[in-house]
């Protein structure tokens, strides 16, 4: 027999369960709305596509993002959606925001940055909220006006039940 706190006819485990599973819909709704025109205020807008590099692990997922990706001199700022795809724990749907600094040398096409993010989703095969965090590195090349390239690796914690390592590689296009 479970030895449960209970508070009224409800076990508290079930309780915060709940209550988590609202916040973190809560989250995603709001940053639908709030996040898209914090992102929108820099400088430089790029739509960026990245997939994750193969890995030799079998059980790590295939990652997939799309969105916005923002530059100005110093700050980086990213909103995506995202897709994780497991055959071990199940597919993520879920939104992705960053921030960070960036580095890059006067008239160089390469520009550097290291940033934190949030990563809210729902996992379809499982039918639970995920609310993850990850630190981030990554280069953004810049092959001619308005087109380049983007490598970044990130470690997502809470996602699956173990960290998660990613190399992300993809395009990055100006609008």
């Amino acid at each position: 027999m479970k030895n449960y706190f209970k508070l009224g006819f409800v076990p508290v485990n079930s309780r915060l369960n709940f209550c988590l599973k609202h916040l973190a819909m809560s989250l995603i709704l709001c940053s639908v709305f709030f996040v898209p025109s914090a992102v929108v205020a820099q400088e430089n807008m790029f739509l960026r596509f990245e997939k994750s590099r193969p890995a030799d692990n079998l059980n790590d997922p295939e990652i997939v993002s799309l969105g916005a990706f923002s530059l100005s001199t110093e700050k980086v700022g990213n909103f995506d959606i995202i897709n994780f795809k497991s055959d071990v724990e199940g597919e993520i749907w879920g939104f992705d925001f960053g921030l960070g600094y960036s580095f890059s040398s006067r008239g160089s096409p390469l520009i550097m940055y290291l940033g934190f993010g949030l990563m809210l989703g729902y996992n379809t095969d499982q039918s639970d909220y995920i609310a993850g965090y990850y630190p981030s590195a990554g280069l953004v090349y810049s092959i001619k006006q308005g087109v380049g390239v983007t490598a970044s690796a990130k470690r997502y914690y809470n996602v699956y039940d173990d960290s998660i390592d990613a190399i992300m590689v993809g395009v990055v296009l100006k609008y």
